[in-house]
């Protein structure tokens, strides 16, 4: 965080190699030895803005992908969805 305050603790799966920060400071970017490559999202609690970030991240559970495709479609106004009911 802005304050040098620990927000979480990460382990690695392997030994670290690299480390390195998205140019918009919301992300870092971890290299293991055994080639993996994660990149995290920095959610400091204390800053309202990064809540709304998260938000737009897309979701590694897929059922929270489909419900957010589905809660998208059907939220889009009358006569722009693509498939209308007769």
């Amino acid at each position: 965080s802005s304050d040098c305050e620990m927000i979480a603790n990460y382990r690695v799966p392997a030994e670290l190699s690299a480390v390195d920060s998205t140019y918009d400071g919301k992300s870092i970017v971890l290299g293991t030895v055994d080639g993996c490559v994660s990149v995290l999202a920095i959610a400091d609690p204390q800053k309202l803005e990064m809540k709304e970030y998260l938000r737009t991240l897309p979701s590694r559970d897929e059922t929270v992908f489909i419900c957010k495709q589905i809660f998208s479609f059907l939220g889009r106004p009358k006569g722009t969805r693509k498939n209308k009911s007769p």
